[in-house]
């Protein structure tokens, strides 16, 4: 299971991306099948030609999408995002939540925590920490 997280204060996208993939998961693997899942993370989420980038030279929502990408990384079978468009300008989000539902399709599970209802397919509340609605 992971949690998306902004990525902050990290030197060097890449070699964090193979560090968090790899410990995330206690994947073995060496250099070589390393770089393969790290540029396919970053395709999918358009940002293959800012690889070299620090994140102090992306934009807000560039650094969300290499918290997704790096996410995505770890191949997990269940996604935790919390607001994961919320930096995201509306073309980008859409995109995004086209690639959760990709995902969801290849058998992720895709829990998306979002103040946007008009993108959830289920609605649940909460009140003073207690579940009150389910629809």
């Amino acid at each position: 299971m992971v949690l998306v997280q902004h990525l902050k204060l990290i030197k060097d996208i890449r070699d964090f991306f193979v560090d968090y993939a790899v410990k995330l998961n206690n994947l073995l693997i060496n250099s070589t099948e390393r770089e393969p899942l790290v540029l396919h993370a970053l395709e999918s989420v358009d940002l293959l030609d800012r690889k070299k980038h620090f994140p102090s030279e992306l934009s807000g929502g560039q650094q969300q999408r290499v918290a997704i990408a790096r996410t995505l990384a770890g191949d997990p079978p269940i996604i935790l995002a919390d607001e994961p468009t919320g930096e995201l300008d509306p073309k980008t989000s859409v995109e995004m939540l086209e690639l959760s539902k990709k995902l969801n399709e290849q058998g992720r599970t895709i829990i998306l925590i979002t103040h946007d209802i008009l993108i959830a397919k289920r609605i649940i509340r909460f009140r003073d920490g207690r579940l009150y609605a389910d629809a």
